[in-house]
């Protein structure tokens, strides 16, 4: 077993023959299960996400992205209403925020 690091996080992940998966339970994730939840958070426009935020980590040495990846998260974060609370909080995530700070590294 391994482990994936973010931002403030440790994700364990097990080497399968379909490379490396997080683990859920003990137990690999399926690519369809990330990909179900993926959509489910981000609507009609997941490859749009998907193709920013791979653009974004792309633009930055991965020394780099680790120091200040949880800034990015919180520059691009989506928007929710003032009475709501929680994390998981729905909201609407503009791609346009996650572009702007490719730019900004140009």
């Amino acid at each position: 077993m391994t482990a994936v690091e973010l931002p403030g996080r440790r994700i364990p992940a097990l080497e399968t023959p379909d490379g490396l998966h997080a683990l859920v339970k003990d137990a690999p994730g399926s690519p369809e299960s990330v990909e179900r939840y993926f959509r489910s958070k981000f609507g009609d426009e997941p490859d749009e996400v998907r193709t920013a935020m791979e653009t974004l980590a792309q633009s930055r040495a991965p020394r780099d992205l680790a120091a200040t990846g949880f800034k990015f998260h919180e520059a691009f974060r989506h928007e929710v209403t003032s009475n709501v609370r929680g994390w998981g909080a729905n909201g609407v995530l503009d791609n346009g925020r996650i572009l702007a700070l490719v730019r900004a590294a140009h």
